[in-house]
């Protein structure tokens, strides 16, 4: 979404927009991409109550084979990306609406795919939402307290209590500032880590916290045995 200049300035600031236009020129340049990593609190009390879906919504727990008629271009789905996320026994909840899926969420508490090159190392004891998805007609209806709702019901069901854990560019400035939680819901800032590009070759880095957390982004073919430590 392309926000004129001055609508930029005056809901950001003009020192976030000269931090954003810097970072953007780094990734023309060299494929710079920086985020900051958050970890949540962990527990399933302080989540917001479940939000029961309106007349017509069909929300739950989904099989590959539920998304499978779906795997196109307009959902933002191909068949080897669902091989690969129910392959790694990934936690998956859509919303349908009279019998179309209009909204989806991966999770998962292993390894993923990042992009071509690279994965992300998911700590045990935490979960990762990676990949999600909602039709624009369907946004500000709630539907990501719907599928929060069969989500919470699995991790209770199976004693799940997983801190959650994610990470936001440093220059999405609409995700980092106008996320609006309750201070007990508020995640921690747990270092960065990023990548940039040389002769198409992508190369990760991780801040000494994030190396000590344990998410961390790796090369495809990285197993080397990691050690956390102060």
């Amino acid at each position: 979404m392309n926000i004129p200049l001055k609508v930029r300035i005056k809901d950001w600031g003009w020192r976030r927009v000269l931090f954003g236009t810097f970072l953007r020129i780094l990734y023309r340049l060299v494929g710079l991409r920086l985020n900051r990593v958050w970890i949540g609190h962990g527990r399933l009390d302080l989540e917001p109550p479940p939000f029961d879906p309106p007349e017509g919504y069909d929300v739950r727990m989904v099989t590959r084979e539920d998304l499978m008629p779906f795997a196109r271009k307009e959902y933002l789905l191909d068949p080897e990306f669902l091989d690969v996320a129910f392959g790694n026994g990934d936690i998956v909840t859509a919303a349908f609406y009279d019998g179309d899926l209009v909204s989806y969420t991966f999770n998962t508490t292993k390894r993923t795919i990042v992009d071509d090159q690279l994965e992300l190392l998911v700590p045990d004891g935490f979960r990762y939402g990676y990949k999600g998805w909602t039709h624009p007609d369907h946004r500000r209806k709630y539907v990501s307290r719907m599928l929060w709702a069969p989500r919470r019901k699995y991790y209770e069901e199976n004693n799940l209590n997983h801190r959650g854990a994610w990470y936001i560019q440093l220059n999405n400035y609409p995700s980092r500032l106008y996320t609006h939680r309750h201070l007990n819901m508020i995640g921690i800032r747990t270092g960065f880590f990023g990548s940039v590009r040389l002769f198409g070759r992508e190369i990760p880095f991780n801040s000494r916290w994030a190396r000590k957390m344990g998410l961390i982004l790796v090369r495809k073919g990285d197993n080397n045995t990691r050690l956390y430590t102060d």
